[in-house]
């Protein structure tokens, strides 16, 4: 017998499935496990299946998986798995880091062909109001992620301030805080410019202080008027720089990232050298033209209020006593006694002054005095004993030699520089 002619044709061939193909198959082939489609097959749409190809189909030379990285970024509700998320809320945050890696990768910026990145997000400049842009971070819009629902988060954001950063986060996807913020973040990356230190020369400026405890950040941030009649705003800032690592590490903000940028400036020791600071801004009015500056009077008592209340415990119907006085002005992290020259000069101040120098020299607690007197003249309301022990473990003495600011804005006549 003749075997028959159909059996001799070769069996057609069968091309191997692709990795992603199978992983797709898999995937499709589970049921929906909760919600309105339980029990239904899972069904990816398009854009899912795109990254799924991508990241498991390259091969590279020696035939294995090219891609060993893959980060995708999108707003809520639009079907995430536990490594998929929105964005973290500051750029120092790890995910943070990653999306930038991934956005220079697509970029071309930078050639990696083992991570794979996919960024749904609505640009910062965008309008997030219009309904055009949010497909930008929202792929499954209109598809199982509800229109209805983001019209109503948006709708209530824009009626709500403090409600527009956690709509920019969360549904744009955009690298904001959820947290409510004073200064809505377009309108700070809107002014994200360096400072003009040449405006600051030329106009006048007046700044605010803010002294830290002995770990905290100290701050003086001046401001002037631009020829446009806008305000132009110059930031330093300074930390101890002695343990800025740890301090880095316990409070999660990358303050040594930020010393080494030159955004803050370390002082010497583990904790913040008020001399330091006094020096630079000492420094600065060479090179500002500074009306004045004011500060956070925490911390700072006019001499003359400070003998006052330190003799009223002298009186027998007083309700406090100098030790308890003493001891909560030896507590502070640092005290500023102001306005030495309103005192008299007389034994009594002095002894009052040194019994609260003294027993800060003591406890090693920094004090600065300050007063509209010269050298000399602060020795003498002092006292030796208390200008020297001022003076010990690298106390300094700063002049500040210009004009009394109030005679020069009584009489019209403009600032010394």
């Amino acid at each position: 017998m003749q075997p028959r002619r159909d059996a001799e044709r070769p069996e057609p061939r069968m091309e191997p499935m692709k990795p992603s193909d199978r992983i797709i198959a898999f995937i499709e082939s589970l049921k929906v496990p909760d919600g309105a489609l339980v029990g239904q097959p899972m069904a990816l749409r398009g854009w899912q299946k795109k990254f799924i190809r991508q990241v498991y189909d390259p091969k590279g030379p020696d035939g294995l998986r090219l891609v060993r990285q893959a980060l995708v970024t999108m707003g809520r509700k639009n079907g995430k798995t536990a490594l998929i998320s929105t964005q973290a809320a500051d750029d120092v945050a790890l995910f943070s880091e990653l999306v930038d890696y991934g956005k220079k990768v697509n970029a071309g910026e930078l050639e990696d062909d083992n991570f794979k990145a996919f960024i749904y997000e609505v640009p910062p400049e965008a309008d997030v109001w219009d309904e055009k842009n949010w497909p930008l971070a929202n792929p499954a819009l209109g598809d199982f992620r509800s229109l209805k629902e983001m019209r109503e988060t948006a709708e209530k954001a824009k009626r709500m301030p403090g409600q527009e950063a956690a709509f920019r986060n969360l549904y744009m996807n955009q690298r904001v805080s959820a947290e409510g913020r004073l200064i809505p973040p377009d309108v700070w990356a809107a002014n994200a410019a360096e400072p003009d230190l040449d405006l600051f020369h030329e106009q006048p400026c007046w700044g605010g202080l803010d002294l830290s405890g002995k770990n905290d950040l100290t701050a003086l941030v001046y401001v002037t008027r631009t020829p446009e009649s806008k305000w132009a705003a110059l930031p330093y800032f300074w930390t101890p720089g002695g343990n800025i690592r740890e301090r880095a590490d316990r409070d999660r903000a990358p303050y040594d990232l930020w010393a080494r940028q030159g955004h803050l400036i370390a002082t010497p020791g583990r904790t913040i050298d008020y001399a330091f600071v006094a020096r630079q801004i000492a420094e600065m009015h060479g090179r500002l033209n500074i009306k004045g500056i004011k500060f956070d009077r925490w911390r700072i008592m006019d001499a003359s209020d400070l003998v006052y209340r330190v003799r009223a415990t002298w009186r027998l119907q007083s309700e406090e006593t100098e030790a308890a006085v003493l001891q909560e002005l030896i507590k502070l992290d640092l005290l500023v006694i102001n306005e030495l020259g309103y005192l008299f000069g007389t034994e009594t101040e002095r002894r009052v002054l040194f019994r609260v120098i003294n027993r800060r020299y003591e406890h090693q607690r920094p004090t600065i005095v300050m007063g509209n007197v010269d050298r000399e003249e602060a020795k003498a309301i002092l006292g030796t004993t208390s200008y020297s022990r001022l003076q010990e473990e690298g106390g300094q003495v700063l002049v500040f030699d210009w004009g009394d600011y109030r005679e020069r804005r009584e009489s019209g006549v403009g600032a010394s520089r």
